[in-house]
């Protein structure tokens, strides 16, 4: 009888090949989280120096009410983002290489993104 899931002999993508190390995600995302955000932060900025028409429109208010409160908190969680994020990550990675026992790696590395992302969050609202 022959075996119903059929093995393929082709070499792994590069999507498997960097999902295989585990440390790949998270670099990724050290890169990818900043980059978005600076992104953000470069074409809000841009418009605020011209007729503010486009991405920053919404500053352009007589009204703050809430749902402006949380665009402007938003605005300022992206740019604490951008800004903290690059300089935490050696410290994120170094506390995660340090641990004795593996399992616990993520969710330690987990628990500290967190504690920072709320951290930034909150004083944002201050």
């Amino acid at each position: 009888m022959s075996d119903p899931v059929a093995r393929d002999e082709h070499p792994p993508t590069i999507l498997e090949s960097a999902l295989r190390y585990d440390r790949i995600p998270a670099v990724v995302l050290l890169v990818l989280v900043p980059l978005t955000s600076w992104i953000w932060i470069v074409v809000m900025a841009r418009d605020m120096y011209g007729p503010m028409t486009g991405a920053s429109a919404w500053m352009m208010t007589v009204v703050w009410d809430v749902p402006h409160l949380l665009l402007l908190w938003a605005m300022w969680a992206v740019m604490m983002t951008g800004m903290m994020l690059p300089s935490a990550s050696p410290m994120c990675c170094y506390t995660v290489s340090s641990l004795d026992d593996p399992r616990k790696e993520r969710e330690r590395a987990g628990c500290m993104r967190s504690r920072l992302g709320i951290s930034w969050s909150g004083s944002c609202s201050v």
